[in-house]
């Protein structure tokens, strides 16, 4: 175990709340914005941006323009010899994989030249296919047209829409030819992340796209709940390409923040940020961290008929808790990524001392242990077992299982979280017995960032997120703070 995890919670908020929890110490919040951003010192000496990413979705037009301010302010003495924007094809209209025009009659926006000798050569090629019909409706280029003639007048456009069939080989094959382009090019990907979930999951999906972006796994990219896998991995490629060796993330936030809006489930994410050669202000991570959902069994038994809600264990490394039962693997415990863990069916009392002894009591990494309680267990019975559990060494207990009546379903104890129960059926501030708790983790070094939502479901009607309300009321009743800590 390591004594020096650090805890941190999104809340419904918005906030991200650092809470040092050695077990010893009490805890302390410490909030950050509801829009996760890193501001450049005015001091600061950045480098031209070569390489950047921003949303399409015009409710994030602030978070757009801050970006292509920036770059274009980092580019004013050293300016690009065209502009190289890559939206998706949300349409999968066309024949080509990846597909331009040497025209943008139609998009609103005649002034702004287009680089057609480019366009040429990767047609020759075989890189890129003309079709100036595809682009018309393409809002993944059309609604950041304005922005390219505002922050680079007169520098030439190269649109770009890439299908989601486009294999890694294909992007990076693009990617390359790109960069062989004669003059240093400026490349924009176009792209929108999380849809369908809440706020809450929305962040903790991000997290995962974040990370993989600051660490050039491109291996991950076909997992991340992203609308434009292939342009994600001609991004990373093209900047690797130039050199880059870091992503700066400039800010991240979704339209449940920027717009309050409590219709859960119609949510979309943004990300803008930018690859270069060195960050001084703001270092990537030595590793990548560790992702993974916990859903109460009533939801992860809904959640196999809702197609919508699949997108929920996008992102994950582990999606092990769907086991029922526990898997014998899960039972004997493994580790991912430097976290271990393991599991139990605590059907009797012998069978949780032998999950006792199987702790180490010197282990020097994450241990997250998830239970399911026996039919005898009240929520005392929990509590001391849960309890003992994190004296013996571990750093997160997830329970499965009725909730005792009037027992809260969360608790930290020396500064481990305990949900005892993952279902919410007793609760009074729900409708219905049909409340489960849905649980993102991010285990990164010593840090566990924790994201915790909240499913609604009755008989003959799907399953959905519950609306802010209902969830704020759920949570604070069962010892889920909003002020900006977890609750003692």
């Amino acid at each position: 175990m390591n004594r020096n995890l650090v805890f941190a919670a999104v809340f419904l908020t918005g906030a991200l709340c650092a809470v040092p929890a050695t077990k010893e110490r009490a805890e302390r919040s410490a909030p950050l914005p509801e829009i996760r951003s890193t501001e450049i010192p005015s001091n600061q000496s950045v480098s031209p941006i070569r390489v950047f990413l921003v949303p399409h979705h015009l409710v994030a037009e602030d978070m757009i323009h801050d970006m292509f301010s920036q770059a274009a302010h980092s580019t004013a003495s050293s300016l690009p010899a065209r502009i190289i924007l890559v939206s998706p094809n949300h349409f999968s209209n066309g024949v080509g994989r990846a597909i331009t025009a040497d025209r943008i009659q139609g998009l609103g926006q005649s002034e702004i030249l287009v680089d057609t000798r480019s366009i040429e050569v990767l047609e020759r090629e075989g890189q890129l296919s003309n079709e100036p019909s595809v682009l018309r409706p393409e809002h993944g280029i059309k609604n950041l047209l304005p922005f390219v003639k505002e922050y680079f007048p007169g520098i030439p456009l190269l649109p770009i829409v890439v299908r989601d069939e486009m294999s890694l080989r294909e992007s990076v094959s693009l990617a390359r030819a790109l960069h062989a382009l004669p003059g240093e090019s400026l490349l924009i990907l176009s792209s929108d992340f999380s849809h369908t979930l809440d706020p809450i999951l929305a962040s903790f999906h991000d997290e995962a796209t974040i990370a993989a972006l600051r660490t050039f796994s491109v291996e991950k990219f076909s997992a991340l709940d992203t609308d434009c896998v292939p342009g994600l991995a001609l991004l990373s490629s093209y900047a690797q390409l130039s050199g880059a060796s870091s992503f700066t993330l400039r800010k991240n936030s979704n339209s449940g923040y920027i717009l309050r809006n409590d219709v859960a489930g119609e949510t979309t994410s943004y990300i803008t940020g930018f690859f270069s050669k060195a960050s001084s202000f703001e270092s990537a991570p030595e590793k990548s961290p560790v992702h993974f959902l916990a859903v109460g069994k009533t939801g992860r038994q809904s959640l196999q008929k809702e197609e919508m809600l699949q997108r929920l264990w996008w992102s994950q490394e582990e999606n092990f808790f769907q086991d029922n039962p526990i898997s014998s693997e899960l039972r004997s415990g493994y580790t991912r990524e430097g976290v271990r863990f393991v599991a139990e069916q605590l059907t009797d009392e012998d069978r949780f001392d032998r999950l006792m002894k199987s702790i180490p009591n010197d282990s020097d990494i994450p241990l997250v242990v998830f239970l399911e309680w026996g039919a005898g267990d009240t929520h005392f019975s929990r509590r001391e077992k849960a309890r003992a559990l994190v004296d013996r060494g571990a750093d997160l207990i997830l329970g499965e299982g009725t909730p005792s009546p009037a027992a809260p379903l969360f608790e930290t104890y020396r500064g481990v979280p305990l949900f005892f129960s993952l279902n919410t059926a007793s609760d009074p501030a729900l409708s219905s017995p049909r409340g489960v708790l849905v649980v993102g983790f991010s285990f990164r070094g010593e840090e566990l960032r924790l994201f915790p939502s909240l499913l609604l479901g009755e008989p003959g009607y799907p399953i959905r997120f519950a609306p802010t309300s209902v969830r704020e009321a759920v949570f604070e009743r069962n010892g889920i703070s909003f002020a900006g800590s977890l609750a003692q």
